[in-house]
């Protein structure tokens, strides 16, 4: 009976300090300014960010490496959403979802298809509005490319034009709308 109720213990004190733990995200999180929506993100300028302290900086980049913290967007009694940049080829904008004990929920990478290479070109401007909608836009301009590869056929221009929404359910999870 001692060692049933010695594991019992051990166990929600264990658990207890996860919790403690991410509570701790949370806090960091808090001190983020809240970033004023409707906000704009264009694949071909550069995110501003807000002001915001280099201690809470530097210990939310510990526990969400490689991220470039922007601000908080939305919060709620279930959930948190913060937005960063995330360092690949296009230095997107990352929006994350935290549940309040810190666990992540979902996230939504921004520039979904930007870039380009020889012949195409994407470009996609991302607004995320009060009522935690979000709408994609991707414009794609491609040429055809010569027989040997090495440039484009002028001329050949076509352009795309993709509009894609979505939202931020009532629990945090990212929906496509249509």
């Amino acid at each position: 009976m001692r060692l049933l109720i010695f594991w019992l213990l051990l166990l929600f004190s264990c658990s207890g300090q996860r919790l403690e733990h991410k509570s701790e995200l949370i806090k960091l999180i808090d001190q983020l300014p809240t970033i004023k929506t409707p906000v704009t993100f264009n694949s071909d300028k550069s995110p501003v960010g807000l002001k915001i302290n280099q201690e809470v900086i530097d210990s939310l980049q510990s526990k969400i490496p490689g991220y470039g913290i922007l601000g908080k967007l939305f919060e709620t009694d279930d959930f948190v959403a913060i937005v960063g940049i995330v360092p690949n080829d296009t230095g997107s904008p990352q929006v994350l979802i935290f549940d309040k004990t810190g666990k992540e929920i979902d996230s939504y990478l921004v520039y979904e298809t930007a870039g380009g290479d020889m012949g195409v070109a994407s470009k996609n401007v991302v607004t995320i509005y009060p009522n935690r909608e979000i709408v994609f836009i991707d414009s794609t301009w491609a040429m055809k490319i010569n027989e040997d590869g090495t440039d484009v056929i002028q001329g050949t221009d076509s352009l795309t034009v993709a509009i894609i929404k979505y939202r931020i359910t009532a629990n945090g999870k990212i929906e496509k709308l249509r």
